[in-house]
């Protein structure tokens, strides 16, 4: 654009040169800047110098090309980030789940393995160790000899 319109301020306007730095900040205003190029480019007042000058018709189509693209994108993000939420709670749901099955077996242990300190070791889901917050529980272990 620049060989075939050197220095008009007008043509750099109506091809978007003044907005590029705002649009390559965000993809919505990326994609209204190459809508508004490709328009340009085909306008009957400007295409003919462009391609004689050097632009091919295929780079002025990947202008077209490249918003389509840029745009799907965009909405394959947005629903990304607003679907985000369901999935973290199935995520959530399905650690429940196998949590709850743990605890069972745990619970199970305690029963099948009462007398195996070491087997009752395996089964058990924490270490028995204080936190800070936590009060002292006394707990039924089998003497050691």
């Amino acid at each position: 654009m620049e060989r075939a319109f050197p220095g008009n301020k007008v043509v750099d306007g109506f091809f978007g040169h003044d907005r590029y730095e705002k649009a390559r900040k965000s993809p919505l205003f990326m994609f209204d800047l190459l809508v508004k190029s490709y328009k340009a480019a085909n306008d009957p007042k400007y295409h003919g110098k462009l391609i004689e000058k050097g632009l091919k018709p295929e780079n002025i189509e990947a202008l077209n090309t490249t918003s389509d693209t840029l745009y799907q994108k965009y909405q394959e993000r947005d629903k990304y980030i607003s679907d985000r939420g369901y999935v973290t709670q199935e995520r959530i749901r399905q650690f429940n789940k196998v949590w709850a099955f743990s605890v069972s077996v745990s619970e199970a242990s305690k029963i099948v393995f009462q007398d195996n300190y070491a087997k009752l070791q395996q089964y058990l889901l924490y270490d028995g160790k204080k936190t800070e917050n936590e009060e002292e529980t006394v707990t039924d272990t089998p003497e050691q000899n």
